[in-house]
């Protein structure tokens, strides 16, 4: 299976997909949704928690993003992300721009948080940061645990990203808890994504 990317100098970029059980990229008319409508990613910090295949990292990368993180537990999954990270920045490549910036993580995801926390604040570029945070749907537990680091406590101050089930997801009542709304929301189907501006 392959996706492809939708925008930017490395339009249309196959991104091929692992073929194991539960990895789901995010629906090609999901993904174009929040990116159509932020436009901007000149010069962001762009980070992809369960990067997966790292198609929605990547499509920040071809939309301008000075550097994409990409972090995934799957160590199977890096093998997959690099190969396509190759191939998007042979796209820069032969139109004459410079190979943007990507770094591969493997690791999971909440031990690797207190990492990036040290490293954003002592950044000087903290509002121009943006999380996508997309898991296996069923993990709830996962989705609370990130949430609650990026919703609370006041000290993340960019864009967050999350990708969500309204059938296999947290219930509406799990999303309620959280006094921060989201700026915007797109669905598509049954799923959607929520984008909170924290600055």
């Amino acid at each position: 299976m392959s996706v492809k990317i939708l925008g930017g100098i490395a339009k249309g970029t196959i991104i091929d997909v692992p073929s194991e059980d539960g990895v789901r990229p995010t629906s090609v008319l999901l993904k174009k949704k929040p990116f159509d409508s932020f436009q901007q990613y000149n010069d962001s910090l762009f980070v992809d928690l369960c990067a997966g295949s790292g198609a929605v990292g990547l499509e920040a990368l071809s939309r301008g993003a000075r550097k994409v993180i990409l972090v995934e537990k799957n160590k199977k999954f890096i093998g997959v992300i690099r190969k396509n990270s190759d191939r998007a920045i042979a796209r820069f490549i032969s139109a004459g721009e410079l190979a943007p910036a990507v770094e591969f993580v493997n690791s999971d995801i909440i031990s690797w948080l207190a990492h990036f926390k040290s490293d954003y604040l002592l950044s000087e570029e903290r509002d121009n940061v943006t999380v996508f945070f997309d898991p296996p749907y069923q993990q709830h537990d996962l989705y609370k645990n990130v949430l609650e680091f990026f919703l609370l406590g006041g000290w993340f101050k960019g864009l967050f990203w999350v990708e969500s089930d309204s059938k296999k997801g947290p219930s509406e009542i799990f999303w309620k808890g959280f006094s921060i709304e989201p700026d915007k929301v797109f669905s598509q189907g049954d799923s959607c994504i929520f984008c909170y501006n924290m600055g």
